[in-house]
């Protein structure tokens, strides 16, 4: 008896201990939240994007030959030089702005629109697989170029008026200066287009997947950044631009990469509507 007793006992506390270890039902996880919505307008926003990267091709193509054939700005500080130093003499350039660091500038440059935009696209299919991931990603997508163009367009104008000589302009005489790459690109310098457009596109869509509450926001900021920071110091290398270049290129880039989203795209934010009138177009605003 007693053992039979002992033997219950001890059932009944081993249940007990599994009752108390295992849950009454397995954990279900949780569907991840809504992304959260973004205030856009597709006539508003379509039209300033378009006409903002009008104005950027524009001053690359048709009005290139308006750029200053004579510096207006001709010198460099005592910390340009000192990062020119860093990479100069350049034993991989030829005197004439082309390069392996060139090159690789420009393939970045190619990349950023492509590797951050892509990325949000997956982000939208990954996080909204059974809904509206398509219009989600190209809603992102308008946000994100409106910013990079808009950050572009503000570039190529000061770049204009600035004039400044490229570094390896400034090592060489009037004869030669007329025999690099393209003459009419020698006194662009100020400020870097390229970082512009690379810190641009990173914060923007680091800024847009934040701004949807996105889980993996953070992979957006861990590729772009470390890309556009590559591209600014290729930019460098080249002996393309100075240092205060690429700073104020990568500073200009980020301010418009994450200032327009927030500004303008935050739900709740004032929504920009182009109707056409009798006389044109009317702009209005929605607070």
């Amino acid at each position: 008896m007693r053992a039979d007793r002992f033997r219950a006992g001890a059932a009944l506390f081993l249940a007990g201990r599994l009752a108390v270890a295992q849950p009454a039902t397995a954990p279900v996880d949780e569907p991840p939240p809504p992304p959260r919505p973004l205030a856009w307008s597709p006539v508003g926003d379509g039209i300033a994007t378009s006409a903002l990267a009008l104005e950027w091709l524009l001053f690359e193509t048709a009005l290139k030959p308006l750029a200053p054939a004579e510096c207006r700005w001709c010198t460099a500080s005592g910390l340009d030089l000192a990062f020119r130093r860093l990479f100069v003499p350049n034993p991989l350039g030829d005197g004439r702005g082309i390069g392996p660091a060139d090159t690789a500038s420009n393939v970045t440059w190619a990349l950023m629109p492509v590797a951050t935009i892509g990325l949000s696209t997956l982000l939208s299919w990954r996080e909204t697989p059974d809904g509206p991931w398509l219009s989600r990603s190209a809603v992102d997508a308008l946000v994100v170029l409106d910013a990079a163009f808009a950050a572009v367009a503000v570039n190529q104008l000061v770049k204009f008026t600035a004039g400044r000589a490229r570094p390896f302009v400034s090592d060489l005489t009037p004869a030669q200066q007329v025999l690099t790459k393209d003459p009419r690109d020698n006194n662009l310098s100020f400020y870097s287009g390229h970082a512009t457009w690379a810190f641009a596109f990173a914060t923007a869509a680091g800024t847009v997947a934040s701004m949807r509450g996105s889980r993996f926001a953070w992979l957006v900021w861990a590729i772009g950044l470390p890309l556009a920071a590559t591209t600014a110091v290729l930019r460098m290398a080249a002996d393309k631009h100075w240092f205060s270049d690429v700073l104020v290129g990568s500073l200009s880039g980020a301010a418009f990469g994450v200032g327009l989203p927030l500004l303008l795209h935050r739900d709740g934010a004032p929504a920009l509507t182009v109707l056409p009138s009798g006389s044109g177009v009317t702009v209005a605003v929605w607070w």
